[in-house]
């Protein structure tokens, strides 16, 4: 099986489509990010999650793991 092509649909439907689409332009006034990094999940999930990142040791893992000990720590006071 082959995916659709807009090509498929018949010559009178592709128009009446187009004729439907409007374009806009944002203008980006910024960017803000943020960390999601299991907190709404258990501890025990969260503790797993580490050590999978631990022992994977993919490029970034470590990085990842020590970002989420730091939010654990921080979520458990000093």
């Amino acid at each position: 099986s082959q995916p659709w092509r807009v090509g498929d649909a018949p010559p009178d439907h592709i128009e009446s489509s187009l004729r439907a689409i409007v374009g806009l332009e944002i203008a980006i006034t910024g960017i803000s990010g943020k960390f999601k990094l299991s907190q709404n999940h258990p501890a025990a999930n969260r503790a797993g999650v580490v050590e999978g990142l631990r022992r994977r040791a993919a490029p970034g893992d470590a990085e990842l793991a020590d970002l989420m000990v730091r939010a654990e720590e921080s979520r458990d006071g000093p």
